[in-house]
């Protein structure tokens, strides 16, 4: 068991210099105030995600994530609508709030098994 856990710092250490690696290249290579990517993950110091940036569906997606790598709030945008979930300790969607196609206004509440408890329109 030490050994893997010395196996798994070492990997951790040899991870982080990539990373720090890729970053200075990266910084070089183009303008020093921005940074490009189609994802961004963040960890903790436990290496749990805590929060996902990315392009997905066409548009800007943002998750946040609880402790337990689990999302708690989901937030995306695309052409056509955007929308606001919350979900519970679960990662399960518990509300949903959004404008849809043609600026139509939605809200909607869920059960634990994704369904739908009570919406508007």
């Amino acid at each position: 068991m030490e050994r893997e856990l010395t196996a798994a710092k070492r990997r951790n250490r040899w991870l982080l210099g990539v990373g720090a690696l890729l970053l200075v290249g990266c910084m070089a290579h183009g303008n020093s105030k921005t940074i490009s990517a189609q994802r961004f993950e963040c960890w903790d110091e436990q290496g749990r995600t805590r929060f996902v940036l990315e392009a997905f569906l066409g548009g800007p997606a943002l998750g946040l994530y609880d402790e337990n790598d689990k999302p708690r709030i989901l937030l995306a945008v695309n052409k056509d609508r955007a929308s606001l979930i919350l979900c519970d300790a679960d990662g399960r969607s518990r509300v949903g709030v959004g404008v849809a196609e043609y600026g139509l206004p939605l809200l909607c509440l869920l059960e634990g098994n994704g369904k739908s408890i009570w919406s508007a329109p």
